[in-house]
């Protein structure tokens, strides 16, 4: 129980008129008080008290016998504090809690105080005092009451106290009686539940949920809801509560009444509770490509789905939906762009409660080496909870679905020669085989630029983008080459490194890097059996070496007479697998004519201790 009693000093008139500003009673300290007690007896004291309400009652004091004023003070406390109280400023009127009164002496007027605003069963104690007629006070008297409590508590506020917890404040304490539980219920957002006419099909309920509730403060009950008592509700779904008639009783016994909640619309056709509960933030949540990992052909697959996530539904409504397919088409090193904007309901939509369909339109044509961006911007769908998607956005590459049946074979190179020198045809060929050492690559070339290759120089190609890689150079081998000629008239047997490489990287060779990109050498396929140059240069270096009389390669030294040395390089236009040199392109001015591939030369292969020979 609460103790508001307050210990003053004492206020001489001033405290009195808190108390109906009674007169003070004189001042008798000057009295003998052993021979006045025994002149002037000091009377007993009878307090009666009677409660007219569960707020309300009234007290009286009585004095057997004459008296000079009589004290009365009334504090709300469950245990009697006389002795903590001083007689004489009782007496006086210097203390003050729920009510007092200092009343002169009346044999037909008892001393009374009407109360009110008192709390509804509580416990009060009532203090009394008197004096003689000369004024020697006497003893306290003590009385304690107990207000009635006749009505039943009910709510005065209440509201949202967090993410799925809300709570009711009754006018008085409470405690809960869990024989008669609370109930909790959520709803989905409503607006696919609503017919052409507007009116209410289905009230969207999706379920009940679990209500933990606790009384705080004493008279303010805390209602968590969940799906099982673990688990929080979904985002965006609106939640009621409702208990029965005695869920809640106040201290004596009195029941609450029924508290029914219900969801009812609010201005954007959502569920909002009328009653107790609240309606949790929405979220966004992602969409799941379900083609993501689909291979897609240049025949092109008829539509993409897009599926949500595990255990949310999809609304059939939008708010302001977007989507779009977005073609790159990929020619060699040229790209151009084609954008299909998709419009909801007509071009693209909701196939079923958990997948979203974007057919592709009629005039979409993807070829392989195409890029195929959808997109699908945030807001343009919501859950039945009205948890809106996030943007999602995916680029898929179309494959050309090659194999590497498609670019093996002979291929002639056309194209003018960057740089004359001895041995420039502007026309050769060179020959695409499948690799014989997969852990190299997936093939290899296995002549060039006319000669035959005791070392092949191993690729990979990529059967879905059409690219065919090899490494920057590749070293072709040494050999002995029969009676080069290396100066007019003269001829000798010599030795040849030669290497096959990009422009590039012949300037980053002889730069120390400084210059160039050492960039692969890559060519594209866009058709089976087509080659096209993605790098700009392509062509051979090398050394010709004049071999002892004794025409052993290992006998070659570092002194050995150089005979030629040479480089070459053409710009690879588009190749084809043919054997028969197509039409001359056009030259630069000064670069020899273009002319058809020399066979393939044979020739020796240089003994593996010899080393290669630079200068």
């Amino acid at each position: 129980m609460k103790n508001v009693f307050k210990y003053l000093t004492l206020l001489a008139a001033v405290a009195f008129c808190a108390f109906s500003c009674q007169t003070v009673p004189p001042d008798n300290s000057h009295v003998d008080p052993a021979a006045d007690v025994a002149a002037h007896p000091i009377p007993a004291l009878s307090i009666n008290v009677t409660v007219t309400a569960d707020d309300a009652a009234t007290v009286s004091v009585t004095a057997e016998g004459p008296a000079a004023y009589i004290s009365i003070l009334v504090d709300e406390n469950d245990e009697d504090q006389t002795a903590l109280i001083d007689p004489a400023k009782l007496y006086a009127g210097a203390y003050e809690s729920v009510a007092g009164v200092v009343s002169k002496y009346d044999a037909n007027n008892p001393a009374s105080l009407d109360l009110s605003d008192l709390e509804p069963n509580t416990v009060y104690q009532v203090y009394a005092v008197t004096a003689s007629t000369s004024g020697v006070v006497g003893e306290i008297m003590n009385a304690q009451f107990t207000t009635t409590d006749s009505g039943i508590p009910v709510p005065v506020d209440g509201g949202i106290l967090g993410p799925g917890q809300c709570g009711i404040q009754f006018s008085e304490g409470v405690s809960y009686d869990d024989s008669k539980p609370a109930t909790a219920k959520y709803y989905a957002y409503n607006r696919i539940r609503v017919n052409s006419s507007g009116a209410i099909t289905n009230p969207g309920l999706v379920g009940d949920a679990h209500v933990a509730v606790r009384v705080a403060n004493g008279a303010v009950a805390v209602f968590t809801v969940t799906l099982d008592g673990e688990n929080p509700l979904p985002d965006g779904a609106c939640y009621t509560v409702s208990y029965p008639a005695g869920a809640f009783k106040d201290a004596m016994g009195n029941e609450c009444e029924a508290l029914v909640s219900a969801p009812a619309l609010d201005a954007e056709g959502a569920w909002e509770p009328e009653g107790l509960g609240g309606r949790l933030e929405t979220a966004p949540f992602e969409l799941v490509d379900d083609d993501a990992e689909a291979e897609i052909t240049y025949l092109s697959t008829p539509a993409y789905t897009f599926s949500i996530p595990e255990g949310v539904s999809l609304s059939t409504v939008t708010k302001t939906a977007a989507a779009s397919m977005k073609v790159i088409h990929i020619n060699g090193s040229r790209k151009s762009e084609t954008v299909y904007d998709l419009a909801y309901g007509t071009e693209w939509g909701a196939m079923s409660a958990t997948t979203l369909i974007l057919p592709v339109p009629a005039d979409l044509v993807l070829s392989g080496g195409d890029e195929l961006q959808i997109a699908i911007a945030a807001n343009s769908v919501e859950d039945i909870y009205g948890n809106p998607n996030a943007a999602i956005e995916h680029t898929y590459g179309v494959s050309f679905g090659y194999t590497v049946d498609d670019v093996i074979g002979e291929y002639l190179v056309s194209g003018a020669s960057y740089f004359g020198a001895r041995y420039n045809e502007a026309d050769w060929s060179f020959t695409v085989a499948a690799s014989d050492d997969p852990e190299k690559g997936n093939i290899m070339i296995t002549s060039f630029y006319g000669f035959n290759l005791p070392n092949p120089s191993y690729g990979l190609f990529d059967g879905d983008t059409g690219v065919v890689t090899f490494a920057p150079f590749f070293y072709l081998g040494g050999f002995v080459y029969p009676d080069f000629e290396y100066a007019t008239g003269k001829t000798a047997d010599c030795w040849l490194d030669f290497v096959g490489l990009t422009y590039d990287y012949l300037k980053y060779w002889f730069s120390g890097g400084s210059q160039g990109s050492n960039a692969p050498v890559t060519l594209n396929m866009p058709a089976s059996g087509t080659l096209d140059g993605i790098s700009d240069v392509w062509g051979y270096e090398y050394d010709a070496y004049i071999l002892p009389d004794s025409g052993d390669p290992a006998d070659i030294a570092e002194d050995a007479e150089s005979a030629s040395y040479d480089y070459n390089f053409f710009e690879i236009t588009p190749v084809s697998k043919v054997v028969v040199a197509p039409d001359p392109v056009s030259m630069r001015p000064g670069i020899i004519k273009a002319c058809k591939a020399a066979p393939a030369k044979n020739f020796v292969t240089r003994a593996p201790e010899a080393k290669r020979i630079r200068k």
